[in-house]
């Protein structure tokens, strides 16, 4: 096993028993794998390109024989070859209603245990900073439109010691910064796994991860200088390039390409191996983490296979009927409009004929004893293709799950019943559900392993300074909790169902059904949070309240006093206080005698400074 040692730049380099000779080797093999991989994922990647171009308007090409796209010929020099793209609307309203799916994520206990109860708070706090810092809304957008138009997108999930803020210096003066999460979107051009008949990630023996860097960078994140490659001609001049065409045009002499290959986690490797080389030189071999960091987001699965199936796959065939049908349709109007003569061979001048046609007040001179020329019955448009023309509409709408009502915002003009209505829109979005609940649970894998690097790579200092306002308490029980898959739920809203207007009316009915007020009508202070936050209105549910600080301050107590006694201030609360230390005796299961004596003490205190205080009342009103 090669061994990892820290290079000049602060980056993991290959140094002791391996050779450069063994390196190189490396190297080639990887890079040997990936070429075998592209040409066994070649038939898939034709199938993206093809959607691409058919989604751009370029409509006319097809997957030939030998494995390329090409672009088909016309029949006759004169045919239409118009383009009445279909396809470009449909996916753009299909992702604007997709990304309505609520990208924030809340952590519910799985059970009632205080632990588990402040552990998940900190988590949804924790998740939704990380989040934040990557812009994960815009990474949502980016990743819907992958997977709209290919049927596959992957997120990338990876601790980035080098981002976060700067806790300091290290011995050669180079900062030191807190690490953070680091989200990046992964089209599927990029990433070859081992089996693509694998439907699941996990199920992979290896994945391989391919991306074009520009040399300035490989040196700076690797501190290792390469020589650039021209990709562009290689085998993935199809692949890598349809993923960073900005890099290709501004940066094509200074490309190169990056291959990282991991592997999964088994006898040989406990945690896994990740490897990086670029060209002949290996710019990283190590560890693992025990996982893989990708995770996957289709936009319709495929049966048995890693990458799923896009709507525009399913819709190219009607394109092509429509484009056709709509084509001969305005042939045959031109031949109407325009007609077809007939004329006797030598009759007339064919060229001023065909040069000047048959303008108002043409004097036509043909040859005498022959006969003049003549407008051929051209006939009409046939009822047929206006059927099949409404037909096709029909199909698309039927394949692709877009309806008319969810594409141009149109209420069908005999429906006229506010409940038919509402069934026509809920029966919309119910075919969006597939999609919808793929992104859905992309967000919650992506949550646990944000977690995941949080709680095995990020510093004390980095975590109290997500805690926040009096949140010690919290990040004391994320510390102690295990963070599993059985230790926490993760919610997300369905908004492809629930608009944001439908839930506000459902709140505003839960008010004046005095759902959400206490016995006596009263919204108190953290229902109001609550009915703020449901209402989306600004950062307000995230401002706590004087209660809220009393009840942190006296969960912050309850774990001092599990070992000694404390003193009350004369501006606690002592009522919220005897509370919040009542509920904490009591929800333990087996307190200590020296446990129990501090919390008995503590909350006569507060009982006693709560009469005193209640005597100097009464005696300044006598």
């Amino acid at each position: 096993m090669m061994k990892i040692q820290q290079n000049k730049h602060g980056m993991p380099s290959l140094k002791g028993s391996d050779t450069a000779q063994e390196k190189r080797e490396l190297a080639r093999e990887i890079t040997k794998d990936l070429y075998q991989r592209a040409e066994r994922r070649r038939g898939q990647e034709l199938i993206w390109r093809l959607c691409q171009n058919y989604l751009t308007g370029n409509q006319y090409c097809y997957i030939s024989e030998s494995g390329d796209i090409v672009q088909g010929d016309s029949d006759y020099a004169w045919e239409r070859r118009n383009v009445y793209n279909h396809i470009a609307p449909i996916i753009e309203t299909r992702i604007a209603k997709l990304n309505n799916v609520n990208s924030k994520l809340t952590v519910r206990p799985a059970s009632n245990d205080k632990g588990d109860i402040e552990s998940a708070k900190f988590c949804t706090r924790l998740i939704e900073s990380a989040l934040g810092t990557n812009g994960f809304t815009e990474l949502t957008e980016a990743a819907t439109m992958w997977s709209e138009i290919t049927g596959t997108v992957f997120y990338k999930v990876v601790w980035d010691a080098n981002a976060g803020v700067v806790l300091g210096k290290d011995a050669e003066g180079r900062p030191v910064h807190a690490g953070d999460a680091l989200v990046e979107v992964v089209p599927p051009y990029e990433l070859f796994p081992e089996y693509p008949d694998t439907p699941n990630i996990e199920g992979q023996p290896s994945i391989i991860h391919a991306r074009a860097f520009t040399t300035d960078e490989i040196l700076a994140r690797w501190g290792v200088e390469v020589q650039p490659e021209n990709i562009r001609t290689d085998l993935y001049k199809s692949a890598v390039s349809c993923a960073n065409e900005c890099e290709w045009e501004s940066n094509a002499d200074k490309l190169a390409l990056v291959i990282e290959r991991h592997i999964a986690a088994g006898a040989k490797y406990p945690k896994g191996r990740v490897t990086v080389v670029c060209g002949d030189k290996v710019l990283a071999d190590e560890e693992g983490d025990g996982e893989y960091p990708f995770v996957k987001q289709v936009c319709l699965p495929r049966p048995g296979k890693l990458f799923g199936q896009s709507v525009i796959e399913r819709i190219i065939p009607i394109q092509r009927a429509y484009n056709n049908i709509k084509n001969r349709k305005h042939d045959l109007l031109e031949r109407i409009a325009a007609g077809v003569l007939a004329v006797e061979d030598g009759s007339v001048d064919l060229d001023n004929l065909e040069r000047e046609g048959l303008k108002p007040g043409k004097i036509l001179v043909y040859r005498q004893g022959m006969q003049p020329p003549s407008m051929m019955e051209a006939g009409r448009i046939p009822a047929d293709f206006l059927r099949e023309e409404s037909s096709l509409i029909a199909e698309f709408n039927m394949v692709s799950g877009v309806s008319e009502l969810m594409q141009y915002t149109q209420i069908p003009q005999n429906m006229t019943s506010g409940i038919a209505i509402s069934l026509l829109i809920e029966q919309d979005d119910n075919r969006l559900l597939i999609t919808a609940n793929s992104i859905r649970d992309a967000m919650k894998a992506i949550a646990l392993r944000v977690l995941r690097l949080y709680r095995e790579n990020a510093t004390p200092e980095r975590l109290s300074m997500l805690s926040g306002e009096c949140g010690d308490v919290e990040l004391h029980y994320f510390r102690k909790s295990r963070l599993s898959r059985d230790d926490l739920v993760f919610d997300t809203e369905n908004d492809v169902i629930d608009s944001p207007s439908s839930r506000k009316n459902m709140v505003y009915e839960l008010l004046k059904l005095g759902v959400l007020q206490d016995e006596k009508g009263i919204l108190n202070q953290s229902g109001k949070l609550k009915v703020l936050s449901m209402l989306g209105l600004g950062n307000w549910e995230n401002a706590r309240s004087t209660e809220e600080l009393h009840c942190t301050k006296a969960k912050r107590e309850n774990l001092a006093l599990a070992t000694r006694q404390l003193p009350i201030l004369d501006c606690d609360d002592h009522k919220l206080h005897i509370e919040e230390h009542t509920r904490h005796l009591i929800a333990e299961a087996q307190p200590s005698e020296v446990m129990e004596t501090n919390f008995v003490k503590h909350i006569n205190l507060h009982k006693a400074a709560m009469d005193f205080n209640k005597v100097k009342e009464e005696n300044a009103n006598v």
